[in-house]
């Protein structure tokens, strides 16, 4: 049996409860292409060029010129690889290890190395708070005035 998309080369036997009909996975995208174009109103699609994918390389019919990517798939993880490559990297302010920083004011690498550090702040807080109460106890001595006697008028 020859491939359907017209190249005569011979197509691979099948896995089990499959039938195939193309001998590469290119003649399959190849004869894709054809019935979509045979497809279109207008044969607007016979003027657009076959692309290969940025990210995986398949070949695929642009919708618009602007495509760049076969597939919403492709397109997502071309964002997030770009966003990875992005990302400067930093060292932790706790463990000191190198992370990428993701959000313009993270300073650690993980939730682990985030509660340590602020745990290691409230304690800072704590005796701060602790060493002021001392002080203020200590060094607060308000003098009382002393009451003066009323006179009361008219009686003796």
């Amino acid at each position: 049996m020859t491939c359907l998309c017209g190249c005569g080369k011979p197509v691979r036997p099948a896995k089990r409860g499959s039938h195939p009909l193309y001998a590469s996975l290119l003649c399959r995208q190849e004869a894709q292409v054809a019935r979509r174009r045979r497809k279109t109103f207008g044969g607007w699609a016979l003027t657009r060029r076959l692309r290969r994918c940025d990210l995986c390389g398949h070949l695929f019919v642009p919708k618009t010129d602007k495509q760049k990517r076969c597939s919403p798939e492709c397109t997502n993880d071309f964002r997030l690889l770009r966003m990875i490559l992005a990302a400067p990297v930093e060292n932790c302010d706790v463990c000191g290890r190198l992370f990428l920083h993701w959000l313009p004011n993270q300073k650690r690498c993980s939730d682990e190395c985030r509660i340590r550090a602020h745990e290691t702040y409230q304690q800072a807080y704590r005796a701060e708070k602790a060493r002021q109460r001392r002080q203020k106890q200590t060094s607060t001595f308000v003098a009382i005035p002393e009451r003066k006697t009323l006179r009361m008028r008219g009686k003796t």
